[in-house]
């Protein structure tokens, strides 16, 4: 029988807000766990993911260089992407605002992901049917 859990890929370079963004979104589906933007782009070569939440500050590959590879070769990641950050860096929001995209800034609180995670979801569902 072929799981139909939604997948949600928390990306962050801080394994303790990775762990603990799985634990608060395991209800929304299966979760998996990437530490910066290269081992995302890796991931998402193998799994179809429905939601990517992205800290922006991480090595390797920040947040903002994951998104401009994904745009290449993930269709419609602009609508299945949330990004979150602790910097209050104007340039990551002028980013987010000339590409229009979400974003919400750490510390976040659970509910509010859950939220806009459940808003993509949905939206990706009634785009299926």
């Amino acid at each position: 029988m072929e799981d139909v859990r939604r997948k949600i890929l928390v990306v962050d370079d801080e394994e303790l807000i990775g762990k603990a963004l799985r634990i608060i979104l395991a209800e929304e589906g299966a979760v998996e766990y990437a530490r910066n933007g290269r081992e995302a782009l890796e991931k998402s070569a193998v799994t179809s993911f429905d939601v990517f939440i992205v800290d922006m500050n991480m090595p390797v590959m920040n947040g903002m260089d994951f998104y401009k590879e994904a745009v290449k070769t993930l269709s419609g990641i602009k609508e299945r992407i949330i990004f979150f950050t602790g910097s209050c860096e104007e340039g990551y929001f002028s980013f987010f605002r000339e590409n229009n995209l979400r974003f919400l800034e750490k510390p976040l609180e659970p509910k509010e992901l859950k939220d806009l995670v459940r808003q993509i979801l949905e939206s990706k569902v009634l785009t299926e049917l």
